[in-house]
């Protein structure tokens, strides 16, 4: 024992010495740089892996992902709307050890597609999610990649044409990129294209063009199902057998390729933290959001403010007729157009309204009027707008009762999102989501214009187009 004395004590010794450089040094140590403390990677040929987003770094939402009645069934196999999310971004990023679908870009198959001229939610429904469900049955990657100057290709316009949605004419202008991979203009070029007749949602390409490295896919027509029991096939994202909500899978698509980029998700939060304050309670709050403008031209009747007003206030007489809590007493109000926000002035004795002070107001819904110079002399810019139309689909999520004009493709956007994603402030329920088209009353009631119809029979509105930016009156 007394041999082992002299080890002990220098065994000690060394620990001392040990225990004290760690203390000096883990003070150093901080969030700010903590980078300084990790070794240099290599050079990537490729872009670097997005920052992995999983729950909570989709589009700014409060409470993203929340299981609900129709993202989520127990005891029934099917993919949640978070590990759909999770997996989609797995998919989409090569090089990621033990996660990533693709070992490095230079070995993936690529699926090009762009973003159509129109609206951003329409764009969405009418683009992307069709070319997305068929990349993936391919076993290819998806990307968006409008507004490529060196593309010379005609076939498909917004390849080299800019996105007239951002001044830069680039998706990526307020979204991250659906992939840290990279194709070249002229692998572009090269690609061979396929019509929206040729690929499905459900099957893919087929093998008709399985040899072909990069695709590009006219986009493809919209692919939501009306029966929200309906399930799709998932095993090609997830890695497994397995099924999902096929509008779930839709909807989680949709908010995959809404993941904005740092300075876009920046400026909706500082708009939404602004609009609502910190003991905002939405358990008494109707969210409104209301489609006029360009809407009521050729696509919707629409109703004048004082009779949404009447449709908010029978809501609230319900709601306290069924004794759920307190009285409805806030509204979120949302709207493109500045007369309409500003008529809420001869009401706020009645209620109590939280708008966006700084939204854009552009008075349309039609991206080919944003650079109208009448905006322009206004000091409204294309990233005023799109910041403007994200922190209103933010904003909206913070209701309990929602009024939508379910003729809006934004406002359809809007309801998936909560019902679908089960990202709502309250959990979905088909009776606080109420559908302008459905309102008993038929003075309150407005029409949907599909195909160039305007049959008005059976609905009212009394709206007056004018006063906006675009459309002043008189």
């Amino acid at each position: 024992m007394r041999s082992l004395a002299p080890l002990l004590i220098i065994l000690a010794c060394g620990l001392f010495l040990l225990w004290f450089e760690v203390i000096n040094v883990l003070p150093s140590i901080s969030i700010s740089n903590v980078n300084k403390h990790i070794p240099s990677l290599p050079k990537l040929t490729h872009p670097p892996p997005l920052r992995n987003p999983r729950i909570n770094s989709t589009i700014y939402l409060s409470q993203p992902f929340r299981r609900n009645k129709f993202n989520y069934k127990l005891n029934c196999n099917e993919i949640d709307s978070a590990t759909l999310f999770d997996k989609l971004y797995a998919y989409q990023t090569t090089s990621i050890p033990n996660y990533s679908k693709f070992p490095s870009c230079d070995t993936a198959k690529f699926a090009i597609t762009i973003f159509p001229g129109i609206g951003l939610a329409a764009a969405l429904t009418y683009g992307p999610v069709k070319s997305f469900m068929a990349a993936i049955q391919s076993d290819r990657i998806l990307l968006i990649l409008n507004g490529n100057p060196n593309v010379t290709r005609t076939d498909l316009g917004g390849l080299s044409s800019a996105w007239f949605m951002s001044s830069s004419g680039k998706v990526t202008e307020f979204f991250l990129p659906l992939s840290n991979c990279e194709v070249t203009a002229e692998e572009i070029d090269k690609a061979v294209f396929v019509g929206k007749g040729e690929y499905s949602a459900e099957t893919g390409l087929g093998l008709k063009y399985a040899e072909d490295r990069i695709v590009v896919l006219e986009p493809g027509g919209q692919h939501s199902s009306k029966d929200d029991e309906a399930v799709i096939d998932v095993s090609k994202l997830i890695g497994r057998s397995g099924a999902a909500n096929r509008n779930t899978y839709i909807t989680v698509i949709k908010l995959y390729v809404l993941r904005m980029n740092e300075e876009t998700k920046k400026r909706v939060e500082g708009a939404v933290g602004k609009s609502l304050p910190s003991d905002f309670d939405s358990s008494v709050t109707i969210g409104l959001p209301i489609r006029a403008s360009d809407k009521c031209f050729s696509e919707a009747s629409c109703l004048s403010f004082p009779q949404y007003m009447q449709i908010a206030q029978n809501v609230f007489e319900k709601e306290k007729e069924k004794g759920r809590g307190g009285e409805l007493t806030n509204i979120i109000l949302t709207s493109e157009s500045k007369a309409i926000i500003d008529s809420r002035v001869e009401f706020e004795s009645r209620f109590k309204f939280f708008v966006n002070e700084d939204d854009a107001m552009q008075g349309s819904g039609r991206p080919k009027e944003y650079v109208d110079s009448k905006l322009k002399d206004a000091g409204i810019s294309l990233s005023d707008i799109m910041v403007s139309s994200l922190a209103a689909l933010n904003l909206q999520l913070h209701s309990k009762v929602t009024i939508a004009n379910c003729c809006s493709n934004f406002h359809k956007l809007l309801g998936q999102i909560w019902k679908f994603a089960g990202c709502g402030k309250e959990d979905y329920e088909d009776e606080n989501w109420r559908c302008l088209d459905k309102v008993e009353d038929p003075e309150l009631r407005i029409c949907c214009f599909h195909g160039g119809k305007k049959d008005k029979t059976g609905c009212g509105g009394d709206h007056v187009v004018g006063s906006d930016h675009l459309n002043p009156l008189g």
